[in-house]
């Protein structure tokens, strides 16, 4: 789940400051403190949870007390900072709330209190009602997508949203099945700002993803005014349920969309879709959950020269890196290590 995943709780801050102090002697370089290794000192196979959150892993209740005593101070130096904080604590038993919730057993939904309940349910519905409002907020804002809207004023405008699946922007899963059956509306009125700005007929939104469930033909939604007495424009929604690849007969859109990529990951190649945008030069947001996965995705991106500038915050960050150029192309500013 995307609270989780935020978090990064496979990579917790005491794997940063401690993993060259507990585990330099291991061959074993994928272990991860907390969860295969024990949090405090290191050692391999820890059955001991910690008693608050009953995620992060020790070796012993020794371990667990004594990692609860540490703090960080600047005499003992960074390897020995505190790492499962109870701050990092809090938010795992929140994750637990809410993959409570998501799992809709009654009896372990009526192990936590009303509070909790309304909590954890509030936070899986914005995760879900995210995805409408990134989308509109950004192209709405952003640079790179003023001058589509400029060229499509009057007109209309397509979205591909590339690697969709059901159970995140298309919201299967919401907390309210009533909401859920309401995903095309969440996103006409998120985007209802935009067309009447630029005065759009319509808005075409098309899903592309191998997991979406089925094929759907346009379906039509009326976009609400905003300050105007009546709707003048519909969202025409079309799902596809296949890859995004240049052999699959997809025409170009106006603005393209990936949620949550993961493009270093290997599960899924995304060669095929940025080359297809790329040749139609096609501008394209990258929405991620966590600053992690956003560096990677951006030096991924930068590797491939599909960036035509770097956004000036991150080139200094970038630039920053022990072993990294800069190569200036006539119109892509390109960091290699």
């Amino acid at each position: 789940m995307d609270l989780l995943e935020s978090l990064n709780v496979d990579d917790l801050p005491e794997q940063q400051t401690r993993f060259s102090h507990l585990l330099h002697d291991s061959d074993d370089f994928g272990l991860k403190l907390g969860f295969d290794a024990c949090c405090a000192c290191g050692k391999k196979n820890p059955n001991f949870d910690c008693p608050s959150c009953r995620r992060v892993k020790y070796c012993s209740e020794t371990c667990c007390r004594a990692d609860s005593s540490l703090c960080l101070d600047g005499d003992i130096g960074e390897e020995a900072a505190l790492g499962h904080t109870s701050v990092i604590c809090s938010l795992l038993n929140l994750c637990t709330d809410d993959e409570v919730m998501e799992g809709k057993n009654p009896a372990e939904i009526s192990a936590l209190d009303k509070g909790q309940q309304t909590s954890a349910t509030d936070r899986l519905a914005s995760e879900f009602e995210s995805y409408p409002a990134t989308l509109a907020n950004v192209i709405m804002d952003g640079a790179p997508y003023q001058n589509v809207l400029k060229k499509c004023a009057g007109k209309g405008i397509t979205i591909h949203v590339i690697g969709a699946s059901q159970d995140s922007e298309l919201w299967q899963g919401h907390p309210d099945p009533i909401q859920e059956k309401k995903v095309f509306e969440g996103y006409a009125d998120a985007l209802a700002e935009i067309a009447e700005k630029n005065k759009l007929s319509w808005i075409r939104l098309h899903f592309f993803g191998p997991e979406l469930c089925e094929e759907m033909k346009d379906r039509t939604t009326p976009i609400p005014p905003v300050q105007a007495t009546k709707s003048r424009s519909n969202l025409i929604v079309r799902m596809f349920q296949k890859s995004y690849r240049i052999d699959n007969n997809i025409s170009p859109p106006d603005i393209a969309v990936f949620f949550n990529p993961g493009f270093t990951c290997t599960d899924y190649d995304w060669e095929q879709s940025l080359s297809f945008l790329r040749s139609n030069e096609i501008p394209f947001l990258v929405a991620t959950n966590t600053e992690m996965e956003c560096m990677a995705d951006i030096q991924y991106l930068m590797d491939r020269q599909l960036f035509q500038d770097i956004p000036a915050g991150l080139k200094s960050v970038l630039l920053g890196r022990r072993g990294l150029t800069e190569t200036k192309t006539k119109r892509t500013t390109v960091c290699r290590f």
